[in-house]
């Protein structure tokens, strides 16, 4: 399985080879707040292939980011829940909890 990450004009391929297939490859857009960016070598845009049938908590959880950093996941601008089924297409964008004091 491969992955395209996209920052500053340039690509980079990860394999994710150990990624249980589920059906067919589907991509999708990811983007990354600024403080879980750090996690894909200060890349905030990606393109990820993944296999249908896969969650966002199994997206977060192969781009090895701890599922504990993420408060919430919006989904082609709708706030979804991390056992959201993603289908081809999607646009998900990944942000940390976000606190006020």
């Amino acid at each position: 399985m491969l992955v395209l990450i996209y920052g500053l004009m340039n690509w980079r391929k990860l394999d994710f080879s150990d990624l249980k297939m589920r059906g067919e490859v589907m991509q999708i857009s990811v983007e990354l707040s600024a403080w879980l960016k750090r996690y894909a070598d200060g890349k905030s845009t990606m393109i990820v292939e993944l296999p249908e049938g896969s969650t966002v908590k199994d997206l977060i959880e192969k781009l090895s980011i701890p599922v504990e950093e993420v408060g919430f996941a919006i989904v082609n601008d709708e706030r979804k829940d991390f056992d959201y089924v993603i289908v081809p297409g999607d646009k998900i964008s990944l942000y940390q909890y976000i606190l006020a004091g």
